[in-house]
């Protein structure tokens, strides 16, 4: 696998390597569902509806949205998870 060094950066000594091996799969399925699917982008604060927001990729979601701008509203399935 080559990436640019851009996309490349250090893993801090105190993040396990199989813990930050995991971080990936959260954010790029997040990312993917917010930019590439939902095509959302960083202009006029976007409403969006993120369903699932306590689990991985919804919690993911959430945090990409509001990095993007956007207004979030997160669903959640029970009282518990909100």
């Amino acid at each position: 696998v080559s990436v640019p060094v851009s996309q490349v950066w250090k893993l801090p000594q105190n993040v396990p390597l199989a813990c930050a091996a995991n971080i990936g799969r959260n954010y790029f399925a997040a990312f993917h569902s917010l930019q590439t699917i939902g095509q959302l982008r960083n202009k006029n604060r976007p409403l969006v509806l993120i369903d699932g927001a306590s689990g991985g990729v919804g919690l993911a979601a959430v945090e990409l949205a509001k990095a993007l701008g956007a207004m979030v509203i997160a669903g959640v399935g029970t009282k518990e998870k909100a």
